[in-house]
């Protein structure tokens, strides 16, 4: 996976976890990650601790397609909720922002079709509207 992708990411991704000590406290901030695929399809993907919703152009059952297509995920990763060809959001226990972001790579080339070495992305952190 791409080690540059992934370390632009993972700062991005470490602002969602601040001010969220706990599991159990609301997050406060999102960040939305944009991309390409392959193919010139635009493709979105949102964090927030211990969750992830993505683009989901798909009929097959998420977690399903996560595990035929090779996808390294956290150990207790688990479906939200997904709805066929829209979107799939799926929850696991908090994991270090940079595991998180490895998750996130793995979804943006193994699941969404993103140039491995070549795909870029635009990282959006807003607030999360309570």
């Amino acid at each position: 996976m791409g080690d540059d992708q992934i370390a632009q990411m993972a700062r991005s991704i470490a602002k969602v976890y601040e001010g969220v000590p706990t599991p159990d406290d609301a997050p406060t901030l999102l960040c939305t990650l944009e991309s390409t695929t392959s193919s010139g399809s635009q493709v979105w993907i949102q964090v927030l601790p211990g969750n992830v919703n993505m683009a989901y152009p798909f009929p097959e059952e998420p977690l399903e397609l996560l595990r035929q297509r090779g996808v390294r995920s956290p150990p207790d990763l688990y479906l939200v909720e997904w709805v066929a060809e829209e979107y799939a959001a799926f929850g696991f226990s908090d994991v270090p922002p940079r595991d998180h972001a490895s998750f996130v790579d793995q979804l943006f080339v193994k699941i969404l079709e993103c140039d491995d070495n070549t795909y870029s992305f635009k990282a959006t952190v807003e607030s999360v509207d309570a």
